[in-house]
């Protein structure tokens, strides 16, 4: 995957794509994806196609009305030898379990998930739904998912005889070129104290979830953090640590600016905690969800500072995307039902991993695409509703099935004591169906 940072010129012909701005000249464009191609009308193509996501349960009872078919026929030509009358042993072919067995779970799932869409929650299929009432883990990416993902600039330190202005400035030059949280609140810092910047640097790479190297003036620079700074460009960063321990306890996330292999910057970004939270992750454990675990790319004091504050004994610093997929991976393998909640396309390969991958409605396209649950209002809180609407749903479908079983048991044996006409059984057959089906696309109270 690639995005364009800097202009391209562009002749008939050629493809553009959503957010493309236009620097110069005019711009005649022909839309080649509209219709059933447009994200709302893939949306509702998720829900209509549910069908191809069955989970375990609604391939049980399909085998289990399948077995049951030949059960009938037995039944019905023991009833012939036995009586001798055809239209008794006729009676109990009309009497079938499989109609109804197999039209009311996927009626009741495709309720449950139009319900949980009016809620706020788009389940990608019936198998996520049944999961949703299983998991035992939760993992939770710490930016933008537990924190509000607006980021400011808190302070900014310069050393090597820089001054601060000339760090927010090279600063804000580089990451201009970036739609990322951090990046926007270092250009904003620069905007709002009417530091403008000029485009100097001569070369430009972002590495994800590290930082960003350039060329300046003949001089190589590093912006990113302490991983990427310290640990990949061997910069010395004892002359900030008394700043980066200060901050790390805060909770605060630093962003270092290295010039020719020297620490000559450190920007400190605070982003809240979401409001809702704490909450959330109260309500987890009242619900018996015993270990929640955070990811983050940030340090380990930053980290630590975030999971105090949140009550979380269990976290991970200086993730990568990969690690998150493989400690996604380990949790699995130990038996448990994993749930990952993220917002950022470094978050898509532990979404996808997960046995279910919740997206937030603001969060990446990639993200969004490779999650199984999106939440549509952003409320950490939507994915306990859902949990719970799993369970109701879950609920109708064993007391479907208990009425789908008792029902055609006693047409069957009503049936084979020649109590019912071929007429009657038809008739008793296809109304019980109706009421089960009726039943089973009921709303779910909000």
């Amino acid at each position: 995957m690639t995005g364009e940072f800097q202009a391209v010129f562009k002749t008939i012909g050629k493809s553009v794509f959503a957010r493309t701005v236009l620097e110069d000249g005019q711009l005649v464009i022909e839309a080649t994806s509209v219709g059933r191609n447009t994200k709302i009308a893939k949306i509702i193509s998720i829900i209509e196609n549910s069908p191809q996501y069955k989970g375990e349960l609604e391939g049980r009872i399909e085998q289990l009305a399948d077995k049951l078919v030949p059960t009938i026929f037995a039944l019905s030509a023991l009833t012939y030898l036995c009586t001798g009358n055809l239209s008794h042993a006729s009676s109990l072919l009309l009497i079938d379990y499989s109609c109804a067995l197999k039209l009311a779970t996927p009626l009741v799932l495709r309720r449950a998930m139009l319900d949980a869409s009016k809620q706020g929650i788009l389940i990608k299929g019936g198998k996520y739904l049944e999961k949703l009432i299983n998991f035992d883990v939760v993992v939770l990416d710490k930016t933008g998912t537990l924190t509000q993902a607006r980021p400011s600039v808190c302070a900014v330190y310069s050393y090597q005889g820089s001054s601060s202005e000339t760090v927010v400035k090279i600063s804000a030059c580089l990451e201009e070129h970036f739609p990322h949280p951090v990046a926007t609140a270092v250009t904003k810092y620069a905007h709002d104290l009417q530091l403008f910047h000029e485009e100097e640097h001569t070369s430009i790479k972002y590495v994800m979830s590290h930082g960003i190297s350039a060329r300046i003036q003949a001089e190589d620079i590093l912006l990113g953090s302490q991983h990427f700074v310290h640990d990949h460009g061997m910069v010395d960063l004892a002359v900030a640590q008394s700043d980066i321990n200060r901050h790390g306890e805060q909770g605060h996330t630093l962003l270092y600016l290295a010039v020719a292999g020297k620490l000559h910057g450190l920007i400190a970004i605070e982003d809240p905690i979401g409001p809702l939270s704490k909450k959330f992750i109260q309500e987890l454990r009242e619900i018996g969800i015993k270990r929640i675990i955070m990811l983050t790319g940030d340090g380990a004091k930053t980290a630590q500072a975030v999971a105090q504050e949140l009550n979380l004994t269990e976290f991970y610093s200086e993730v990568l995307p990969e690690e998150k997929k493989t400690i996604i991976e380990k949790l699995k393998e130990s038996g448990n039902t994993v749930v990952m909640v993220g917002d950022g396309m470094n978050d898509s390969l532990a979404l996808s991993t997960a046995d279910i991958g919740v997206a937030l409605h603001h969060g990446a396209d990639l993200a969004k695409e490779t999650s199984h649950v999106i939440l549509l209002n952003g409320e950490l809180s939507s994915l306990i509703k859902g949990r719970n609407l799993s369970k109701r749903a879950l609920s109708r479908i064993k007391h479907n099935n208990m009425a789908i079983l008792s029902l055609n048991s006693f047409f069957l044996l009503l049936g084979m004591t020649g109590r019912l006409s071929p007429s009657r059984s038809s008739f008793l057959h296809n109304f019980s169906t109706i009421l089960v089906a009726s039943n089973s696309f009921k709303p779910f109270p909000l």
